[in-house]
């Protein structure tokens, strides 16, 4: 009898939750903290791309679309030119994405997110979006911290395409999970976007757009440039096999 309460007290308040008034809102979390990390390269070759001049955490900066701090459905993105922000003219080889995340709590200690990288042709909108490769990741209960993605396969970028990063928090009401991506109000190079449909916002939009021009989400992407090389060892090979043919037929074939 005991456990039946309970199974009924839990489906009422996921029920009271579900039917809760979506609307972007803060954490809770106290404000006034701060957690900074400055992450190192990997190796001499390896590139970061960034639009955060800084990569401190604040509490009680960013929002998210949620009830009851349950968030819905949300993606976070940025817009990374290669060539005209970051002067990388050749293809690029991503191999890690860290992003800040102000906290995340789940119901089993974890959470699933999934990062998405598309190429961007035209105007920023879901339908000039196209698809470069995806992956789920879990991540565990933290607060104020840098979280880094080491990417299973990495992902090529071509030097004339715009690449666009998404984060997205899938539905965690039902199951009681809560996230909030990790953001400062240092400024940024470029703007960060997002987008909710449970908040009446289909398209990817402005974090300033929709009232909230501090929330500056940290996203940072590691790789490398994977210019391709001009071809002289074929050349050369090339040039001595013509000169052995030659050689070859004035020694033997008198030709």
């Amino acid at each position: 009898m005991k456990s039946i309460s309970l199974l009924a007290l839990f489906c009422i308040f996921s029920f009271f939750t579900s039917q809760a008034q979506h609307s972007f809102q803060k954490s809770g979390l106290a404000p006034g903290a701060t957690s900074s990390i400055n992450q190192q390269l990997s190796d001499p070759g390896e590139i970061q791309i960034t639009h955060s001049p800084s990569n401190v955490i604040m509490s009680a900066n960013s929002v998210s679309c949620n009830a009851g701090n349950l968030h819905a459905d949300n993606s976070y993105f940025r817009i990374f030119d290669l060539a005209n922000d970051f002067s990388i003219t050749s293809n690029f080889l991503i191999n890690r994405l860290e992003i800040g995340i102000e906290t995340a709590s789940g119901s089993s200690g974890s959470q699933p997110i999934v990062a998405n990288f598309y190429t961007l042709d035209g105007s920023f909108n879901w339908s000039n979006l196209t698809l470069l490769y995806t992956e789920t990741f879990s991540v565990s209960d933290q607060t104020l911290s840098l979280f880094e993605m080491q990417l299973t396969e990495p992902v090529l970028v071509t030097s004339e395409k715009i690449l666009v990063v998404e984060i997205f928090t899938p539905d965690g009401q039902s199951i009681g999970n809560s996230f909030f991506i990790g953001s400062n109000n240092s400024g940024e190079s470029s703007p960060s976007y997002l987008s909710a449909g449970d908040c009446a916002i289909s398209e990817p939009t402005t974090f300033t757009s929709i009232g909230f021009p501090g929330v500056n989400v940290v996203m940072n992407l590691y790789g490398e440039s994977s210019t391709v090389p001009f071809p002289y060892v074929y050349i050369a090979g090339l040039f001595l096999l013509i000169a052995g043919w030659i050689i070859f037929r004035k020694l033997f074939l008198n030709n």
